[in-house]
């Protein structure tokens, strides 16, 4: 397995982070997941072919983490892609993306290749192929907390599992609480994948003490706090299996 991250900036654009997205390529298959504003330059930064992309999954639709997807579709058939895309999200999530790619003048039928949208439900394993796998739970980072009436909007973000080769990848994605760094507590972590915007670093290195796991990977790193976590790393005497990750980071294992 190999493990590119394209973007590892917050939601606050930056000129030195693209926003969070990685690559995560098997033997047999490479996943993007997450594709927020930019990611079909933040993929070419890193010389990725996004002809290659097999898959894209969808944490959840704050615009960092999913409005480059209609750019990266064009950017595809731009390319002449022909080899079949697929494309997972909540279901819940199903309609509101085809009215989105609809409304950016992506349309069944004008590709050279076709786009299958998967729904998922969290909880449930979702296989890939037979190498590979997810499980998504609902975190806290997105809800109706303005007790807005939209009954077509679905207050929905998820943090996932990632299992291939034997190995479980966890990442949080965007989150809202302490809690949600323990979602999948009773599995045994292998990577820890974790942002840093929204929950304190001493938070995020206790789950990971207790996790288990091998590395703990920090992303998501908004502008104002990167000093911070450099210095948070340095009075830790910069452990080898801890990384304050960077655009075009790649991790073989």
């Amino acid at each position: 397995m190999e493990t590119i991250f394209i973007g590892t900036g917050s939601g606050k654009t930056s000129l030195s982070r693209h926003h969070s997205s990685f690559l995560i390529k098997t033997k047999n298959h490479s996943l993007l997941i997450d594709s927020g504003d930019g990611v079909s330059r933040a993929l070419l930064s890193q010389g990725v072919d996004a002809r290659k992309i097999d898959s894209i999954l969808l944490t959840h639709y704050h615009s960092d983490h999913f409005s480059g997807l209609p750019a990266l579709i064009t950017q595809m058939k731009l390319l002449e892609r022909e080899s079949e895309l697929n494309i997972y999200t909540h279901t819940s999530l199903i309609a509101p993306l085809k009215i989105f790619l609809h409304n950016t003048y992506i349309f069944p039928g004008i590709l050279k290749f076709n786009i299958n949208i998967v729904g998922f439900e969290f909880g449930a394993v979702c296989p890939i192929d037979s190498q590979l796998n997810f499980t998504t739970r609902q975190n806290s980072h997105i809800s109706n907390k303005h007790n807005l009436i939209y009954s077509d909007v679905s207050f929905v973000s998820g943090s996932v599992l990632v299992t291939t080769e034997g190995k479980n990848l966890f990442y949080t994605s965007d989150i809202g609480s302490e809690d949600d760094l323990y979602l999948f507590r009773e599995k045994q972590i292998d990577f820890f994948i974790s942002e840093t915007t929204h929950i304190p670093i001493e938070k995020i290195y206790q789950a990971f003490i207790k996790s288990g796991a091998k590395s703990l990977y920090l992303t998501h790193i908004d502008e104002k706090d990167e000093e911070l976590l450099k210095v948070w790393y340095r009075k830790l005497n910069q452990p080898k299996n801890i990384y304050l990750t960077y655009d075009g980071l790649t991790i073989k294992s």
